[in-house]
């Protein structure tokens, strides 16, 4: 088994995108980046971890996700690793319409460089490339 990363997109409601990181072993650590105060469009940010940095253990039903894995390798794997655990460590601001959840993602990706195959913008639905094939999580 290999490395990958797998970005994920909810669009349902308040749209939300984060990234599950798997290791040589199988071992997966999801990481999203949102306001510490729920809703909230600007103020302290912080890095979310496990099922719940995708938020997707409170789905509701009818809602549901895309998601993209992408291989990388273990030097990728563990830039994005690591970007994402600083980022924990020192989360700056949430801005909605600027350092969001799609930023987050977009800078884990780099710090891996990491191509992604679609057009990058603050909101979640423009990280759904539409000329490939993504899974759909249905709710």
């Amino acid at each position: 088994m290999g490395y990958s990363i797998t970005v994920k997109v909810e669009l349902v409601g308040m749209p939300h995108t984060w990234v599950t990181l798997t290791n040589s072993e199988g071992v997966s650590t999801s990481f999203g980046y949102a306001p510490f105060t729920e809703w909230s469009l600007y103020g302290p940010g912080y890095v979310d971890t496990g099922e719940s940095a995708g938020h997707e253990d409170q789905l509701l039903p009818g809602r549901s996700y895309v998601s993209l894995p992408i291989e990388v390798s273990a030097e990728q794997y563990d830039a994005m690793y690591n970007y994402a655990l600083d980022t924990w460590a020192h989360p700056g601001t949430y801005f909605g319409v600027g350092n969001n959840c799609t930023q987050f993602v977009r800078n884990v990706l780099a710090s891996g460089n990491v191509n992604y195959p679609a057009d990058f913008g603050p909101h979640p639905a423009m990280l759904i490339p539409s000329e490939i094939s993504l899974t759909l999580h249905p709710g």
